[in-house]
């Protein structure tokens, strides 16, 4: 724990861009998986009744906030749109996770 310390104390923003980077990558970790959900639900198609409707009252609650969320942004739930928000999730997730681990590099770099 005395390490950690003095790695925020002697390197702060060098740390913090590491903790926000790594912070981002997890919300947008949780964001792709939450957007799988409702793609699962697509290709199953839920919709076995006559109308959307059921479909959408026999959603679980994690699926009808995605929903939800595509309809106020404007757009539809697809399978191919929700394929795409869930590889350009992971895309940032790499990237960030990528920027953490390059600052965690150089500060290691620098205590050697």
């Amino acid at each position: 724990m005395k390490l950690l310390y003095n790695f925020l104390r002697i390197y702060p923003w060098k740390s913090a861009i590491a903790l926000i980077a790594m912070l981002f990558a997890g919300l947008a970790e949780g964001f792709g998986i939450s957007t799988f959900l409702p793609l699962l639900g697509i290709a199953i198609d839920r919709s076995t009744g006559p109308s959307a409707a059921q479909a959408s009252e026999s959603a679980s609650g994690l699926e009808q906030i995605v929903r939800d969320i595509f309809e106020t942004i404007g757009i539809a739930p697809t399978i191919g749109t929700l394929l795409t928000v869930f590889i350009v999730s992971i895309l940032v997730q790499n990237v960030l996770l990528l920027v953490a681990n390059v600052r965690v590099g150089y500060i290691m770099v620098q205590i050697a």
